[in-house]
């Protein structure tokens, strides 16, 4: 790296303070060697940022691999509990399927049923209201009989 001091103007300066050309030369040197050894050029400031740009890519990659394989190990197992559960949908859905043709076969039964019943009702109520029918007409014919014998 090339010194961008001038220790020259620094020693002119120091003797023209006062000090002694031999203590001037030898300030001025070692501050020029402090200044040099920590002054950072644009060329190592652009080293550092390539070096710099250069790291940031190479974890960016790296992440990015990272990123993708937790991507695709994440996709498997989503995939393997939507299968999963898709298979006790299934289930649950077959089961409740049988249950419903289940009910149906039972509310088919209890229809013929309640059928059988009101046909057997309805027998009953008929022979009920034809023995009724039967039995009033008897009766009104006696009522009859009885009020013609006591009109006469």
């Amino acid at each position: 790296m090339s010194s961008m001091i001038d220790t020259l103007a620094i020693s002119k300066r120091l003797q023209k303070a006062g000090d002694t050309p031999e203590h001037a030369d030898a300030v001025a040197e070692v501050f020029g060697m402090v200044l040099q050894e920590n002054v950072v050029t644009k060329t190592d400031l652009r080293e550092a940022c390539d070096k710099l740009d250069r790291k940031i890519e190479s974890v960016a990659a790296s992440l990015d691999k990272k990123i993708e394989s937790v991507a695709a190990s994440l996709d498997k197992k989503i995939d393997s509990v939507v299968a999963r559960l898709d298979g006790k949908i299934d289930s649950v859905v077959a089961r409740l399927d049988g249950k419903i043709v289940g009910l149906d076969g039972r509310m088919l039964t209890l229809e013929q049923r309640g059928e059988a019943l009101a046909a057997r009702y309805d027998s009953r109520l008929s022979r009920a209201l034809l023995t009724l029918f039967v039995g009033l007409t008897g009766v009104i014919t006696v009522a009859t009989s009885l009020l013609m014998t006591h009109i006469k």
